[in-house]
């Protein structure tokens, strides 16, 4: 029955939360950036509530507002592709009790805060990024600016991708996972701030300006790293902008997905959340921290 069966199907998202989301250390990474990941949750998560769909919540994340944010950061290339992402939305959503119920169908087909969380330990467990030593000795403040710094060097950020890319949840990491949530959401903030280094509180209206798409999350930076005779990568040396790599397979899944959530039936294989710690008060994670 599982020959020709791909990765994805056979992951089960109950033992990746117990090893990954449920421990004190991926806490801890979540905690030190919880106001700002709340934020950009609840920016993005604007909803049309009843006025288009009594099911789309104003308050949770529906599969589009997740689109949205995922195409913003520009994070589907050739290595974490848009089936990737896709699956990240249906393995974290949650066990409801009834999802006749239009309160249970909305939290089925959304994520909730705690949702969103486990999404972004998924997509760090799979994005290539760099360790601690990495980013001090290349001089960079955070592995957003080392990324960035990468990416003037095409060859260089080819076979680090290559080397870094965790295609299957059972690959194991070159750092804990706490510590890939922690260069994930440094390189998230800084994509939302369009390339820029503040120690200042991420705002409202900076995440609502990168929503818009009126922020343009910058791939290349220019400091003391980059040496000037360093001539900038042609366009033709470039992979495809994330923009347009993969938009069939994403036009492809989208439509799966969405008749997935919003048909009738049974809920996606491994998309509920059984076991695992009890449910927590509002604001807190099932297991996974929050701010």
């Amino acid at each position: 029955m599982r020959v020709g069966l791909g990765a994805g199907c056979l992951h089960d998202p109950n033992s990746f939360r117990s090893d990954q989301c449920y421990t004190e250390s991926t806490d801890y990474a979540l905690k030190a950036n919880g106001a700002a990941l709340r934020l950009v949750y609840d920016v993005f998560a604007y909803g049309t509530g009843a006025i288009g769909d009594a099911v789309y919540s104003t308050k949770l994340m529906d599969y589009g507002e997740y689109s949205l944010l995922i195409d913003r950061l520009m994070i589907v290339d050739q290595f974490v592709t848009a089936r990737d992402v896709d699956q990240a939305f249906i393995q974290s959503r949650m066990l409801v009790v009834d999802e006749e119920t239009l309160k249970g169908r909305s939290r089925l087909v959304q994520l909730r805060y705690e949702d969103f969380l486990e999404v972004i330990v998924r997509l760090a467990y799979q994005k290539a990024l760099p360790t601690d030593d990495e980013i001090s000795q290349a001089g960079s403040k955070h592995a957003g600016e080392y990324l960035a710094w990468l990416a003037v060097t095409p060859q260089k950020e080819l076979t680090f991708c290559q080397a870094r890319t965790r295609r299957r949840f059972s690959d194991p990491l070159e750092q804990p996972i706490a510590s890939k949530v922690r260069h994930l959401v440094a390189w998230l903030l800084y994509r939302i701030r369009g390339g820029a280094h503040s120690l200042k509180e991420l705002s409202k209206k900076q995440v609502e300006l990168f929503r818009e798409g009126r922020v343009k999350p910058s791939t290349h930076i220019a400091t003391e790293q980059t040496s000037e005779q360093t001539p900038p990568p042609s366009p033709t040396s470039r992979s495809p902008s994330p923009a347009t790599l993969g938009a069939e397979v994403r036009a492809e899944v989208r439509a799966e997905v969405r008749a997935e959530v919003d048909g009738p039936g049974e809920p996606i294989r491994g998309s509920a959340r059984v076991g695992g710690p009890p449910v927590l008060s509002e604001g807190s994670a099932s297991g996974v921290g929050v701010a």
